[in-house]
């Protein structure tokens, strides 16, 4: 909610919600993809 409050106008407030999505995302190919890449390498 404090994304929406301080936002300049609509296009800020989208631009960082969708930011803040890709930054949840991120952690998961970081820590995910090189233990299936691995697994896939070494079977």
């Amino acid at each position: 909610v404090q994304r929406c409050l301080s936002g300049k106008n609509m296009s800020h407030v989208k631009a960082g919600c969708i930011m803040c999505g890709y930054l949840k995302l991120l952690p998961m190919f970081i820590i995910v993809m090189p233990g299936m890449i691995s697994r896939i390498l070494y079977t």
